[in-house]
């Protein structure tokens, strides 16, 4: 269910006109037009390649709020130097003037990530690990 609101709400326009047409693809990428930003200072749960399912629901949930942010709120994308190894551009974004990294960060539904350290699970302890989930 929550994987087709995202799927529904990344359908729809953002509302200034002169904005071009962003959409969430997951709780760390926007894209607009054909080019992809990762937000920076962030890490979002895997929805594609997650380790169990409680990643993958809580991913789609980020997503989702992504996505929410986006659409209702005024979208500030602030590039910086460089690209991630998917070629993604290096944003940090604003909705609203607040930064979504921070905004998702504090209802838990990203970790902050520098970038340079290894990434931590979402997996719960104990739970079965498999990144052949899809």
């Amino acid at each position: 269910m929550i994987r087709l609101l995202v799927l529904l709400a990344s359908f729809l326009a953002f509302p200034a006109a002169a904005q071009e047409r962003c959409i969430a693809t997951d709780g760390d990428t926007i894209r607009c037009g054909n080019t992809r930003y990762r937000i920076v200072a962030l890490d979002a749960p895997e929805t594609y390649r997650a380790e169990c399912q409680y990643e993958r629901n809580l991913g789609y949930q980020a997503a989702g709020r992504l996505a929410h942010l986006i659409y209702t709120r005024r979208l500030e994308i602030v590039p910086i130097a460089g690209r991630d190894k998917y070629g993604r551009t290096l944003a940090v974004v604003k909705v609203g003037g607040q930064d979504a990294a921070q905004i998702l960060i504090s209802e838990g539904l990203a970790r902050f990530y520098d970038g340079r350290t290894r990434r931590q699970s979402w997996c719960r302890p104990g739970q079965p690990h498999s990144t052949v989930l899809r």
